[in-house]
């Protein structure tokens, strides 16, 4: 024996960088290639440990502080007498933060430690994880292990056979620890009674090094916390023992919004220049694209109900060697979500935006950003894929172009992954640069969206939808009149009151109308193209088809729907049923209302009429006196018939630039 520590009648005693890569494809002349290797790999190791396994992208990894992992030195120490060793642990202590785990998380799918010594059969031994948010060292021999959180324990029964042989104990389950705690790892020997009274068991340990302390734990000798075999005399002796598991990606940076808008980023480091893997040949790069895959609402962006609106996208320039290189910023939408490996332009994606910008060699080393003219909308429920796409246009004798372009990447960590498509390089489809062996390259690339913001005021006056067709409907109705009616030609009407901000101009935007039943989802969707609305006076707009008629009234902040083509609602049935108005500027409203529901009908009537402009004379007030009175109706009887100026008419109440029979009615069932 090396050294003992008596307890009593029992003692501790001791027995005898990125570098640069290319990757050959199916082109001749083309290959892979990395321009910069930029900062050096992140090691899952402490200072002065062997390289692990994991580089700083996400995989399998073994974690180990042992220096030599197959020697048997016979120098493991325990608690011990004559009789055997006693109940008791032999641990290790991993900070994850301090050994380069920035990550989303640790997996631990097994640990392997060694058998020195097994004297019976039957022995049983527990691998327990604890995890420590106090960091490492663990709770010394002052402390307590109820310090620490147990996260996961496995038992394994250990023979004499198994002496002088290393045994992996899995664990299914597992169990993940943050980046920020402390993952402790012990090797426990239980004495649950199953086993002879007197045995010894001890783990190899031996004199190859360590780059962190072993640590034991026997409360018979009076060690109830974990303390370092070298504060007590056993500095030689080192517990050999590895972790295998899985390195999670790590957590994306806080999604950042304010009222212009939110930043999306998948990149931890936002603003180092490093480099980036391409196609290229000798003279230059190819055809490819750059791309990421988001999922907003998975990204902490607020839950908007009819989208977002991508507003502008950022992205590094690591090499450019001509001026007027056009790369173009290309959204698509993805069916299949993300990620967005195997998939590609035309393939379970579709082309929403494409906006080009000029590249100059006196942007390399710089983060550009590209603007959207027409800034395109994303529905809340859609995956977006964001690409940066050089298009070269060289000959098939010579795919690469003269010149050399790159986006920007670096080794600084991602929270999902970069994707390439290169099909000169024999990808056609995207595929995540670590299936392509470039997993420790991320491209730097942010977006910038808004969502849609609601209305200052939108409420339902009136809802009533017909869920059986009139046979006897008549679907080419030309009539004009858009009063209160209960024509059998209406299977849905809508009224109500809305204030859509000063510069909602229905002539000039996308209008689209939502009624969705709560009970199942069922929805039925009319829209209205920008250019459609015609003005009718100063503040009425109307729309009128085979199908539809639509109006606003925004000096009273009124509007309606009706559809007048005979269709049936019978999907519909309530009683709970959302109306939603959308556009494509101004925002939207949104509002469930719950409906009496027959056999053949739904509606829904406000027990007062809403106003969402209190205080605005009525528009049939035509004095602007407060009420609608005889002095109103004199003036109405004074204009009447067709207006000289449909713009500037205030006899006409309903807006069909003429003062007639459905103006007197509506100054009559206004009138105060």
């Amino acid at each position: 024996m090396g050294g003992v520590m008596v307890c009593g009648t029992m003692a501790i005693a001791q027995g005898g960088g990125i570098d640069h890569r290319s990757r050959q494809t199916g082109d001749r002349n083309l290959t892979l290639q990395v321009n910069d290797p930029g900062p050096g790999r992140i090691v899952l190791a402490a200072a002065g440990c062997p390289a692990s396994s994991c580089a700083s992208q996400p995989g399998l990894c073994t974690l180990t502080q042992s220096l030599d992992l197959t020697s048997d030195a016979g120098n493991s120490v325990a608690c011990a007498n004559d009789d055997g060793t006693t109940a008791g642990g032999w641990a290790r202590c991993f900070d994850m933060a301090a050994e380069g785990l920035q990550s989303g998380g640790f997996t631990v799918n097994s640990v392997t430690f060694g058998v020195q010594e097994a004297t019976i059969d039957g022995i049983r031994i527990d691998v327990v994880l604890y995890a420590d948010d106090d960091g490492c060292p663990p709770p010394g021999a002052s402390g307590s292990p109820l310090d620490v959180v147990e996260i996961g324990r496995e038992t394994v029964t250990v023979n004499i056979a198994d002496v002088g042989t290393f045994i992996t104990v899995p664990f299914p389950g597992g169990p993940v620890v943050a980046n920020a705690d402390a993952l402790i790892v012990e090797v426990e020997q239980v004495d649950d009674g199953t086993a002879m009274p007197f045995f010894s068991f001890r783990p190899i340990s031996n004199t190859g090094g360590q780059c962190a302390a072993s640590y034991i734990r026997a409360a018979d000798c009076g060690i109830t916390g974990w303390i370092d075999l070298a504060v007590i005399g056993f500095a030689d002796s080192h517990l050999i023992l590895s972790i295998e598991g899985e390195l999670g990606p790590p957590p994306c940076p806080a999604t950042v919004c304010s009222d212009s808008g939110c930043k999306v980023t998948h990149s931890v480091d936002t603003t180092t220049i490093g480099g980036m893997v391409a196609c290229a040949s000798s003279v230059g790069t190819t055809d490819q694209g750059w791309a990421r895959c988001y999922d907003f609402a998975a990204e902490g962006v607020p839950a908007s109900p009819v989208g977002y609106v991508v507003e502008e996208v950022s992205f590094g320039v690591s090499e450019i060697t001509v001026d007027g290189v056009v790369v173009d910023i290309v959204l698509y939408t993805d069916d299949n979500g993300c990620p967005a490996e195997l998939d590609g332009p035309g393939i379970n994606t579709t082309e929403i935006a494409r906006e080009a910008v000029i590249v100059n060699i006196a942007d390399d080393g710089t983060i550009i950003t590209v603007r959207f003219t027409d800034p395109p909308a994303v529905p809340d429920d859609v995956h977006l894929i964001v690409e940066i796409e050089q298009i070269v246009n060289g000959s098939v004798e010579d795919p690469a172009g003269q010149f050399f372009f790159r986006p920007a990447g670096n080794d600084g960590g991602e929270c999902a992954d970069s994707f390439l498509r290169a099909e000169r390089c024999g990808i056609p489809m995207w595929l995540s640069f670590g299936a392509i062996g470039f997993g420790d390259i991320h491209l730097l690339q942010s977006v910038r969206i808004s969502s849609t913001p609601p209305f200052a005021c939108f409420a339902v006056g009136e809802l009533e939808i017909q869920k059986e067709a009139d046979d006897d409907s008549d679907s080419d109705s030309d009539s004009d009149d858009d009063s209160d009616s209960d024509s059998n030609d209406e299977t849905l009407k809508l009224e109500g009151s809305l204030d859509a901000g000063p510069d909602f101009n229905p002539e000039l935007e996308d209008i689209t109308y939502e009624f969705i039943d709560e009970a199942d989802g069922d929805t039925h969707t009319f829209f209205i193209p920008a250019g459609s609305f015609q003005p009718r006076g100063q503040d009425t707009f109307r729309f009128e088809s085979r199908s539809i008629k639509a109006k606003f009234e925004l000096d009273e902040c009124e509007f309606e729907f009706q559809v007048i083509d005979g269709r049936s609602f019978d999907d519909m049935d309530g009683p709970d049923i959302t109306v939603r108005l959308i556009t494509s500027a101004s925002g939207f409203g949104e509002q469930t209302v719950t409906t009496k529901v027959s056999h053949d009908k739904l509606k829904f009537k406000a027990e007062s009429k809403p106003e969402c402009c209190p205080g605005q004379p009525h528009r049939a007030d035509l004095d602007r006196g407060g009420s609608v009175n005889l002095i109103d109706l004199q003036l109405l009887i004074s204009n009447w018939g067709v207006c000289p100026d449909c713009g500037n008419c205030p006899a006409d109440i309903d807006g069909d630039c003429a003062a007639g029979i459905a103006d007197l009615l509506i100054l009559l069932a206004n009138w105060d």
